[in-house]
């Protein structure tokens, strides 16, 4: 196991540096995506394959995110062009596809994480972190994206190793189930349920005890193979 400050000495002080005068308290939220990104690049390292899963979000059934093509990824709605605008600046690439891969979750194989550290820091001369600081506008609430600039290198540099999941997904479990036991209770009466639920910190809620979240995931399990 291991703590934050195992993720974040190279990089924690300089993102700090870089947005505190400009909005220090979304420095969090930026310093979460990097410490996922370091998490793919040390599996790589070890040639495994790895998974982003957003913490915020219920499984509610098996889920497996590694087929025969490779990568299964979930897909979303989102189109945030912020994420669009710091991908070409920091990659020289734009989407290539209509999806967005803010889904929640990312499978990542161990070349593929290689891969984009080692582009980043070829076109930018720096490590891939600090590039990634310096090209995104730390002004913006939501200047950057690991799923969707991850996502677009993968599309254009391994676009026969992963395909589109068919399952949906609920980004608004708030406003869909109201809180995470109701969700998990439709899924067990066999209804219509989504493969998992998201429920996020910036949707209107009805108050919910924390150990609910924590509850629910017993029994459920995620697959990288």
């Amino acid at each position: 196991m291991h703590c934050e400050n195992d993720y974040t000495e190279a990089f924690g002080n300089y993102l700090w540096e870089s947005i505190r005068e400009v909005q220090p308290q979304r420095y969090g939220w930026y310093l979460q995506q990097l410490i996922k990104l370091e998490a793919l690049r040390r599996l790589g390292m070890e040639g495994q394959r790895g998974l982003i899963w957003d913490a915020d979000t219920v499984p509610l059934t098996q889920l497996s995110f590694f087929g025969p093509r490779g990568g299964a990824f979930f897909w979303g709605e989102e189109r945030h062009i912020p994420y669009f605008r710091v991908t070409e600046t920091l990659l020289g690439l734009p989407s290539i596809v209509e999806r967005s891969f803010i889904a929640q979750s990312f499978p990542c194989e161990a070349h593929w994480i290689a891969g984009f550290c080692d582009f980043v820091e070829l076109c930018h001369d720096v490590p891939w972190w600090q590039a990634i600081i310096d090209q995104t506008d730390l002004r913006e609430e939501s200047g950057f994206s690991e799923y969707e600039t991850l996502g677009t290198y993968v599309t254009h540099f391994f676009p026969g190793e992963w395909s589109w999941q068919k399952p949906r997904w609920e980004r608004n479990g708030y406003s869909a189930y109201s809180r995470p036991r109701s969700a998990r209770k439709d899924s067990a009466r066999g209804a219509n349920s989504p493969a998992f639920v998201a429920f996020e910190s910036w949707e209107p809620r009805r108050k919910y005890h924390k150990s609910w979240l924590r509850r629910l995931t017993n029994g459920f399990s995620t697959s990288a193979d």
